[in-house]
């Protein structure tokens, strides 16, 4: 078996993102500074979240300037190889019906 890279991720997510017409990080800053100072957070951005201790990933999405987030595909996070096949499908999809 290959194994699956960080780049490989990042090009799935960043697929996807487009796919659905969705802005997404680094392309777009998920915080920006607010005029006299403090940070204000880009709503309805998209974020490749990966976490070494829990494992995975996710993708998670800006709800508010105060930097809520929801997962707009669950909370489960996948493995390399897991996100890919499934970002690949889903842009697939997306493009499909259109």
């Amino acid at each position: 078996m290959e194994r699956t890279t960080k780049a490989q991720v990042v090009r799935a997510f960043e697929n996807l993102a487009k796919a659905m017409g969705k802005q997404y990080s680094p392309a777009t800053p998920a915080w920006t500074t607010r005029e006299g100072g403090g940070l204000k957070a880009t709503v309805g951005v998209w974020m490749l979240d990966h976490n070494g201790v829990y494992g995975g990933y996710v993708i998670t999405e800006m709800d508010n300037e105060g930097g809520g987030e929801s997962n707009p595909f669950g909370c489960c996070r996948m493995s390399a190889r897991e996100f890919v096949k499934a970002a690949n499908m889903a842009a697939r999809a997306v493009s499909m019906s259109k």
